[in-house]
């Protein structure tokens, strides 16, 4: 996906140029797997830019963390004996890191660890949690850290069935 994301910036640029009569766009919001638009944004003149993380609160605390841990944690994780530790998170046994973390000398987990970087490039990170479900970790990332964008959970965002069908 972020591939084609990034295949598709200066068409994508290119539309978010237009203007409906109302001025132009004031914020564009993507999810963490098209960062890349945010080139698109920045080409068309938007000022903002946020990210949304459709996961827990834990998945943006870990890929925040992803490039201190790229420095400091030099073996596979699934090979680790002790967890990681994250603030405010429960400790993750290294086999239950997310599979294209596992192998650091792969070309996913550098992938990872570059898009990493372009999501503190952010002016707001919105997350689809909320304080009640994730209280400790709710109150790590709320925590002002320099470097590092404002943080809100703002969910659940559900599907709700309003009995329109599809």
């Amino acid at each position: 996906m972020s591939e084609e994301c990034a295949c598709s910036v200066l068409a994508f640029a290119v539309v978010l140029s237009w203007s409906s009569g109302a001025g132009p766009l004031v914020v564009f919001v993507t999810d963490h797997f098209s960062v890349d638009a945010f080139d698109a944004d920045r080409v068309a003149g938007v000022r903002r830019r946020w990210l949304f993380f459709p996961d827990s609160i834990h998945a943006p605390k870990l890929f925040l963390h992803l490039p201190e841990l790229a420095a400091s944690v030099h073996d596979e994780f699934h090979d680790l004996t002790d967890p990681l530790r994250l603030p405010g998170c429960l400790p993750i046994p290294g086999p239950d890191v997310i599979p294209p973390l596992q192998v650091r000398s792969s070309p996913a987990d550098s992938l990872m660890v570059c898009v990493t970087g372009r999501f503190l490039a952010t002016n707001t990170i919105l997350i689809n949690s909320f304080q009640a479900i994730e209280p400790e970790v709710a109150m790590a990332l709320q925590q002002p850290r320099l470097g590092r964008p404002p943080m809100y959970p703002i969910g659940p965002l559900i599907l709700a069935n309003n009995g329109g069908g599809g």
